[in-house]
Formats: structure tokens, sequence, C-alpha cells
């Protein structure tokens, strides 16, 4: 919830300012890279683990890179089209998909509570998808299948990372 209204505050200020979604989320990657690239670079150990970890991840730094390039291209799409408020609870949808995803493929257990706040957020998408004329079907669509690329993000990270050192893949990966 308080995710959703730092959003929202953030889309009035943006709005106020006549800056684009894609230009502050452009210069927010962008600051974190240049915050963190001297502290990645500058040292020969440094390198060595990045060397590494490129070496023992690779394959899955190239994955994550696709589906995140994808989800970001809907979900800034999704953003376009409705506003950001729909977008954002929409957006919400991740915890969802990446608790199904752990049901079917790790086989963890599903609570009652689970299940009914998983009926609760579909039955969202399902009001927000039908409100006539203020948000397209297909921004909702786009938005949800971002969602569910986020929560495939993150769970293939927790499928195929065990061997990964944190910091340096979060450096990679970018």
């Amino acid at each position: 919830a308080v995710l959703t209204i730092f959003y929202l505050g953030l889309d009035f200020v943006l709005r106020q300012w006549e800056i684009t979604v894609e230009q502050a989320m452009m210069w927010g990657w962008g600051g974190a890279v240049m915050l963190s690239m001297p502290i990645f670079v500058c040292k020969k150990s440094s390198l060595k683990k990045i060397k590494q970890e490129l070496k023992n991840s690779g394959r899955l730094l190239v994955i994550l890179a696709f589906i995140t390039v994808v989800a970001n291209f809907l979900f800034i799409w999704g953003i376009q089209v409705t506003g950001s408020g729909p977008a954002v609870l929409l957006e919400n949808m991740q915890p969802a998909f990446a608790l199904m995803l752990g049901i079917f493929f790790l086989s963890e257990r599903f609570t009652s509570r689970e299940s009914f706040g998983t009926i609760l957020m579909f039955g969202g998408v399902v009001l927000i998808g039908t409100l006539k004329g203020e948000v397209s079907i297909s921004a909702t669509i786009a938005i949800t299948i971002s969602s569910f690329l986020f929560a495939l993000h993150s769970f293939l990270i927790k499928c195929y990372g065990q061997r990964m050192n944190t910091i340096y893949f979060a450096f990679l990966r970018g």
C-alpha cells in the first residue's frame, strides 16, 4: 500500500515536470549504474568476482535480461495507455503469480489465507479490466503479463541462482 501511494505521488510530480515514465525509469536505472560502477570496476578483486559470476550465471543473466526487457516494455506501454493508478494496482499481481509458480513447480504449500488473497487479486484485475472506457483491455493484459514475467524472473533466480554471488549478480543484472 505504501509503495502504491509512493508511485501515485511520483506520477503526480512527473506529470507536473512533464517527465515521461520511460525517462524516469531510465534516469533511475542510469543513476544506479553510474553510482555503483566505480565500486565494482575499480578493484581487481571485484573484477575477478564479476568474471566468475559471468562464468557461473551467464545463461541465467541472458534469460533474465530478456524477461526484464519484455516485462518493462509491457509495463511502460500499459502505463502510457492506462495511467499509473490502474497500472500500479495491476502490477501488484506479482505476488499471486509468484505464489502460483511456487505451488506448481516447487511444491510449496498453499494456505487458505493465500488462496483468499489470490482470489481477491484476480478479482481486482477483472474489475479493473472491465472499467468501461477507463482502462483498455489490451493494457490490462499487458500489465498482467508484465507482472507474471517479473514473478517468473524471481522464480528463476530461486530455482537456478543458488550458487550465485548475490551482490555481483545484481550488479551484472542491472
